[in-house]
């Protein structure tokens, strides 16, 4: 399955208690770090809470990493797309890197909190891995990535501190600063000790990221515009096959089952208005189409409340 498939956004309406998360503070998180130094013919595995993190030799050169828990089950692979030809646990030669290019970054992947969150995923990434098996194939991936964006995940942050690789592109050793994210919930192994901070906002729920963000919306910033030239903040048109959404520095356009993501992946730096969004519906329409653009109108303001953000109609040009 290519990773061109995996961009197909398909925000479908799934109950929003899929998964039996804890009510925490959203913007409250606690992060352990741990160094390690690594003989190429090493193993690791260092125990995070139910869950441990384990670095296997491959057995070319360099390593592959997981967080698993006691029946040997990945918790960060489920939660990085694209689930195939996916090199980001790869510390090695692989999928088209030499040992030296995939040594030369540092990675930072998602991961599942609970087993619960495990057990209730886990039937989307195998209909995402094999849509022709799934109830609805021609949504599998849509519904994938839809309910992988209403978790809740940890975040790993994997750095190379030094690498030492032969002229050959052999791996002789390395030392690896690893960093777990985790919301209060997740208790840490007691040796671990950990310290507070902001969660990620990769971390969180869809809806709950921009709130995490952008401030509340300062409607003494706008109450006077009169002109869409003179508006700052993102402005949405709702056309007939999508929409096209403009903002200080560019314009995207989709379908709108890829709204969500593309407003919640915009710069801080284009909402000096805090959470508000202008929109208005296509002015060029045939006859008989205008009852597609209500439906149309409806789903994209659900959609945008979803996320917290409010909607200034404008009349269509």
């Amino acid at each position: 399955m290519s990773g061109k498939l995996f961009a197909i956004m398909a925000l479908l309406a799934f109950p929003r208690q899929i998964f039996p998360q804890d009510n925490v503070n959203p913007t409250q998180c606690n992060a352990v770090t741990i160094t390690i130094k690594l003989r190429a013919d090493e193993n690791f595995q260092h125990r995070i809470n139910d869950l441990t993190f384990k670095m296997l030799r491959l057995s070319s050169t360099g390593w592959v990493f997981s967080l698993e828990d006691a029946k040997g089950r990945d918790f960060i692979y489920p939660a990085n797309p694209a689930l195939r030809f996916n090199s980001s646990q790869t510390l090695g030669a692989g999928y088209g890197d030499t040992a030296k290019q995939s040594l030369s970054r540092g990675r930072e992947l998602r991961f599942l909190l609970s087993d619960l969150d495990y057990e209730a995923f886990q039937p989307y990434v195998t209909n995402a891995l094999w849509p022709y098996n799934a109830p609805d194939p021609e949504h599998a991936i849509g519904q994938y990535l839809d309910v992988l964006d209403k978790l809740r995940t940890g975040l790993l942050h994997l750095s190379v501190i030094r690498s030492d690789i032969s002229r050959d592109d052999v791996v002789q050793s390395a030392e690896f600063g690893l960093e777990f994210i985790a919301p209060g919930s997740f208790h840490f192994e007691s040796s671990l000790v950990p310290h507070s901070l902001s969660c990620p906002p990769s971390t969180l729920p869809i809806r709950e990221r921009l709130p995490a963000r952008i401030p509340a919306t300062d409607r003494s910033k706008y109450r006077n515009i009169q002109d869409a030239a003179d508006w700052k903040n993102p402005y949405l048109t709702v056309t007939y096959d999508g929409f096209e959404l403009r903002f200080q520095g560019g314009h995207l356009t989709g379908p709108l089952s890829a709204l969500a993501q593309s407003i919640v992946g915009l710069p801080d730096s284009v909402w000096p208005c805090g959470r508000v969004v202008a929109g208005s519906v296509s002015g060029v329409r045939s006859v008989g189409q205008n009852a597609v653009y209500e439906v149309d109108k409806a789903e994209a303001e659900r959609l945008l409340k979803e996320l917290g953000l409010e909607i200034d109609w404008w009349p269509s040009a």
